[in-house]
C-alpha cells in the first residue's frame, strides 16, 4: 500500500484544542473522574495537540503513544476495535516526531496512568528527520552538549526537563522586574549601538554604519547612559538587556549575555549590600515553586560573608598597608606582588604584569579563593581597579565597591558612583597613563569627554548595581555551564 495515497495531513485548516496537556492533567485528577480500569463508560470528549515522542504497539488492537506539548507528556491509547477504517490507516502511518491533533476521552489505565483514549486523529505535520532514540525512563535523550546547544529545538523536543530551565529563567526575570518596580524603579531602554564604548573594561564588538559612514560598537554595559538619566533627574532607573563582549567563550562566559543594571540616587554601596541580601532571600522564598527544582543555595542572613580588601591583604602579608600617598601605596603593592610570587607555587604569575593586573591576580588568589562556597561579598577595592567608583570616605585610595559571589562565581558588581567631574577626569587620565605602560585597550576605561560634560552638570550621590542574569540563573539551578540557561548560545560552527 502506498503511504502517499493513504496518509492524510490536515494542512488546510487549523486544529482547535480544548485544552493543553498541562491543563488536561490538572483537570482530570483521580478525584475528578471515575477511577476505572475500563474506559467504555467514559463520555467526556477533549481535543489535544502535540508531538509524538514514542509509539508502542502493545497488542493486535492496542497502540500506545507518548504525546508531548510544552514540556508535558501524556499517554495516548488507540483501540483499533473502536476506530473506523480511516483512523486505523492514519495510525498505521504515524511516526515519531509527527505533530497531531487528537480527539478522545480521559481515563486511567490499570497501572493508574492518566491517558487519553483517542477516537479521532488529525496529522498536522510530518517529521522527516529521525529523532534520537528515546526511552520513557530516561530523563535525557540527547546528551551530546555541542549538538544540544547548537540545535536547541532538538534538545527541547526530546529533553522535556530542559524546558524547566527557561521557564525558571522567565520567572526569575519577571520577579526581578516586579521587585524593582515595587521599590520605585523606572524601567528604561538605552542604546545597544553607539559611537563609543564605556561603563566596563572589556573588548567590544565593532561594526560599521553605511548611513552614518562611521564605525559603531555594540555596548559592553549601559552604565554611562543610565548615569546620564540620573543626571537628567530620574531618581531610580533600571534596565534589563543584552551586553556584548568580544572575549572568551567558556562555561561562565558567553559573548552575548543578559544583565540588569540599576542606579539609585541618595544611596551608597553599603545600602546595596543590604538590598542584595534582601532581594536574594525574597527571591529564594518565592520563585522555587516547582517540586522538581530546589534552590541549591541557602540564602539566610547569617550565611552571607564579607571580605574586606584591606583586612585580607594585611592579614595575608602580616603588615599594615601604607596609605600615606598614592605612590607609597602603589610601591608597597609592587613589593607585595614580588613577595607573593616567591611564596606561591601557583603557575601563570607573570612578573611582567602592570600594577592593575598584579592587584587583580592577588585579589583573585588571596580573597576570591575564599569565596568558593556560599554567598560572599568582597568590598573596598583599590580605586585603580574601579575608575567609575567613588573613593572610600575613610581612604581615598580605596573605593566604595563590592563584588558578590555565589560558589566562586561573580554575580553582582556594585559601587557608590563617582559624581565629581574633576576627579573622574583625573581617573580617566590615570587609566590613559596605564595604557602607556603595557595595558591593552580592553583593560583600561576609555576617556569619555561626553560623559564628563554630562557629569559637570552635577549628579546626586548615587549607587549602581549590575547583575549577571545568566550566571544567577545558572547558580540557582545548580548547573555548571552557562549555555544551559541561554536558549541559543554562540557556538563554534567549525566544531558542529
Amino acid at each position: 500500500m502506498n503511504n502517499e495515497h493513504t496518509l492524510k495531513i490536515n494542512n488546510n485548516s487549523k486544529f482547535e484544542i480544548t485544552m493543553n496537556i498541562k491543563q488536561f492533567r490538572n483537570k482530570y485528577q483521580k478525584d475528578d473522574i471515575e477511577n476505572q480500569s475500563h474506559y467504555e463508560e467514559n463520555k467526556i470528549i477533549e481535543k489535544i495537540g502535540g508531538r509524538i515522542l514514542s509509539i508502542r504497539k502493545m497488542s493486535k488492537n492496542l497502540t500506545f503513544v507518548d504525546l508531548n506539548s510544552n514540556g508535558e507528556n501524556l499517554q495516548i491509547v488507540f483501540d483499533i476495535k473502536k476506530l473506523d477504517e480511516n483512523e486505523i490507516t492514519q495510525i498505521k502511518n504515524l511516526k515519531r516526531g509527527f505533530i497531531v491533533g487528537l480527539e478522545g476521552s480521559p481515563f486511567y489505565t490499570k497501572t493508574g496512568e492518566l491517558s487519553l483514549l483517542a477516537t479521532k486523529i488529525n496529522i498536522l505535520s510530518e517529521c522527516e528527520a529521525e529523532l534520537p532514540i528515546m526511552n520513557r525512563k530516561d530523563k535525557e535523550m540527547l546528551k551530546d552538549h555541542e549538538l544540544r546547544y547548537s540545535k536547541r529545538y532538538l534538545d527541547l523536543i526530546v529533553n522535556n526537563n530542559h524546558k524547566e530551565y527557561f521557564e525558571f529563567r522567565a520567572k526569575l526575570i519577571r520577579f526581578l522586574r516586579n521587585y524593582l518596580e515595587n521599590e520605585g524603579f523606572l524601567e528604561v531602554e538605552t542604546p545597544i549601538l553607539s559611537h563609543k564604548v564605556g561603563g566596563a573594561l572589556a573588548r567590544p564588538f565593532q561594526t560599521h554604519s553605511n548611513a552614518l559612514k562611521n564605525d559603531l560598537f555594540l555596548r559592553i554595559a549601559p552604565e554611562l547612559y543610565l548615569k546620564q538619566l540620573i543626571i537628567a533627574g530620574f531618581e531610580k532607573v533600571f534596565e534589563i538587556g543584552k551586553n556584548f563582549r568580544n572575549e572568551d567563550i567558556s562555561v561562565r562566559h558567553n559573548p552575548e549575555f543578559t544583565t540588569c543594571e540599576f542606579y539609585h540616587t541618595y544611596s551608597d554601596y553599603l545600602k546595596l549590600i543590604t538590598f542584595t541580601k534582601n532581594f536574594l532571600i525574597k527571591l529564594s522564598q518565592e520563585i522555587f515553586e516547582s517540586k522538581s527544582i530546589k534552590c541549591p543555595i541557602d540564602f539566610k542572613e547569617e550565611n552571607f560573608k564579607i571580605f574586606d580588601f584591606k583586612t585580607e591583604f594585611e592579614n595575608y602579608f602580616n603588615r599594615k598597608l601604607n596609605f600615606n600617598s598614592r605612590e607609597e601605596f602603589y610601591n608597597q603593592c609592587e613589593e607585595f606582588y614580588l613577595e607573593f610570587t616567591r611564596q606561591t607555587s601557583i603557575p601563570n604569575l607573570n612578573k611582567n604584569f602592570n600594577l592593575k593586573m598584579k592587584l587583580e591576580k592577588m585579589i583573585e588568589l588571596i580573597i576570591e579563593s575564599k569565596c568558593k562556597e556560599g554567598c560572599c561579598f568582597i568590598i573596598n577595592h583599590p580605586t585603580i581597579l574601579s575608575p567609575l567608583a567613588k573613593s572610600h570616605a575613610d581612604n581615598k585610595l580605596l573605593s566604595e565597591r563590592f563584588e558578590f559571589y555565589i560558589n566562586g562565581i561573580e554575580i553582582i558588581n556594585s559601587y557608590s558612583e563617582l559624581n565629581d567631574a574633576k576627579e573622574q577626569r583625573e581617573r580617566f587620565v590615570e587609566q590613559k597613563n596605564l595604557s602607556e605602560n603595557g595595558l591593552t585597550d580592553n583593560e583600561i576605561h576609555p576617556f569619555d569627554n561626553d560623559f564628563l560634560e554630562a557629569l559637570s552638570y552635577g549628579m546626586p550621590p548615587t549607587a549602581g548595581w549590575g547583575l549577571g542574569i545568566d550566571r544567577l540563573c545558572m547558580m540557582l539551578l545548580g548547573l555548571q555551564n552557562i549555555k544551559e540557561v541561554i536558549l541559543f548560545p554562540l557556538m563554534n560552527v567549525n566544531k558542529i
